[in-house]
């Protein structure tokens, strides 16, 4: 019953009825099967238990590029999203999210966890790296019950669409908080970590912006400049965490999204390559793709552009760009990002 309650609430927030159709309802049904299963492995002798091999986690801060990289990677034989295997490569595939209230509270995006304060709201997962909530949100262990459940989930639905040699893949942004946590949930196997950076001088003016505020809070009540001092918070905390989660960890990969998509083949080639997906030229993104029917945001795929950042720098002022860069100026610059120059306005 709480499934088919969190089903509807789902359904009211994305204004299902307003946009009622065949493939939206499928988009639905597709995203409500997981957690179907996910309910139907707490009951013994049900379900899938084994080791999961090296699983995928593409992670970084909201507005990062991770949707592309992941849809481009789902399109490889065998490989499996929490919602489907390489013929729904463009379904949902944030299990923060999709899994929900199934899971405990270490696994769950902030939508699925109860009492938290108003400003956290639905569609502001990067709110989880800001200094006010890292610490709440970081996680390096969860009930060992809990973690057992999760590793059933994941094998159960990868052996569902990838069979028995499939290879799962996730990009649920928080999950960078939450490394330590894997690293021991798929143990004895070994999670592969993909973290894309993106310049914060255009990724946390885009944030501040208001692209990622679902009901609106942080627009209402908080100034420009606050807004953009948090998102300035989160892409620190969220780097520096996962660096410092991963210390000594091998299966850990740090790529600019910006130099991915201006040689996106041979980024391609090498992420697969270090995820041990084999690389066919077919997975990348044309012109004559048809993204799956049940699937959202379909302008997330063709055309790939290369100037990602330019509509950005183009609208940023100068006071924007001393607020980014008296914060996390040094930050960025570990990473190839310096201050853009802009024209005098």
């Amino acid at each position: 019953m709480r499934a088919l309650q969190k089903i509807i609430l789902r359904m009211s927030r994305a204004n299902f009825f307003k946009n009622f159709s065949l493939e939206y309802i499928y988009y639905i049904l597709r995203r409500a099967l997981p957690i179907f299963i996910a309910y139907i492995c707490k009951i013994p002798g049900l379900g899938k238990e084994g080791v999961v091999n090296k699983p995928i986690f593409l992670l970084g801060m909201q507005g990062g590029g991770l949707t592309i990289i992941s849809r481009i990677l789902r399109r490889s034989k065998n490989v499996v999203s929490i919602s489907g295997g390489s013929n729904y490569w463009s379904g949902a595939d944030e299990m923060n999210s999709v899994l929900g209230s199934s899971q405990s509270n270490e696994y769950a995006s902030i939508e699925h966890i109860k009492n938290l304060p108003s400003e956290i709201v639905v569609g502001t997962d990067w709110i989880c790296g800001t200094n006010k909530y890292v610490k709440r949100f970081h996680a390096e262990s969860a009930d060992k019950k809990a973690m057992i459940h999760f590793n059933k989930v994941v094998y159960t639905i990868g052996n569902l669409f990838g069979g028995k040699n499939f290879r799962f893949i996730d990009k649920s942004q928080n999950y960078a908080l939450k490394t330590k946590l894997l690293i021991k949930t798929f143990h004895p196997s070994k999670p592969i970590f993909i973290f894309l950076t993106r310049d914060p001088f255009a990724q946390c003016f885009k944030v501040a912006s208001g692209e990622y505020f679902t009901n609106r809070y942080l627009m209402r009540n908080l100034d420009f400049n606050q807004r953009l001092s948090l998102a300035c918070e989160s892409w620190a905390n969220y780097i520096q965490k996962f660096e410092e989660d991963t210390m000594g960890y091998e299966s850990i990969m740090i790529m600019r999204f910006e130099d991915i998509v201006l040689d996106l083949e041979n980024s391609m080639k090498k992420i697969c390559k270090y995820c041990d997906i084999t690389f066919e030229k077919n997975i990348l993104p044309t012109s004559d793709d048809i993204v799956p029917f049940g699937s959202r945001r379909k302008e997330r795929w063709f055309p790939v552009h290369k100037d990602i950042n330019a509509k950005y720098y183009d609208k940023i002022d100068a006071s924007s760009i001393k607020i980014i860069d008296s914060m996390i100026g040094n930050l960025a610059k570990k990473y190839g990002y310096e201050a853009p120059k802009i024209m005098t306005k």
